[in-house]
């Protein structure tokens, strides 16, 4: 290693070319004078927030709505599911009861039709 003065600068004092200290377009800009803001820009900039909040709170009361609406129409379509279950499930119920009474009387008109139609039932005996 050679100690003394180099013939070429070092990193540390080259200029970068993305520095924006070095670049003319960013030392013209540093120069040119900062937008100053009007005398009613606060009272604008105010009633424009106040504005979009009040929009704000109508797009909550909105959303609440939406979201008590979205509930009661699954809550609504949820109970009509249970109300056809249940009506299916009791004309089924009826059907299967009306179809053992008729097989009861069927058996009954059978057991009538191979007795003696002259002789009495069992049942009516006096005899005892």
């Amino acid at each position: 290693m050679k100690a003394g003065p180099t013939d070429h600068p070092s990193r540390a004092e080259q200029p970068d070319e993305n520095d924006p200290l070095h670049d003319p377009l960013w030392r013209l800009l540093a120069r040119a004078p900062l937008p100053e803001p009007d005398a009613w820009f606060t009272s604008r900039a105010l009633a424009r927030c106040r504005r979009e909040g009040r929009g704000m709170i109508s797009l909550a009361k909105f959303s609440r709505f939406a979201l008590v609406w979205r509930w009661a129409l699954g809550g609504g379509v949820g109970l009509a599911l249970a109300v056809g279950l249940a009506i299916a499930q009791s004309q089924s119920e009826k059907a299967d009861k009306q179809k053992k009474v008729q097989e009861a009387f069927e058996i009954m008109a059978s057991i009538d039709t191979d007795s003696d139609s002259s002789s009495t039932p069992s049942w009516q005996d006096s005899s005892l």
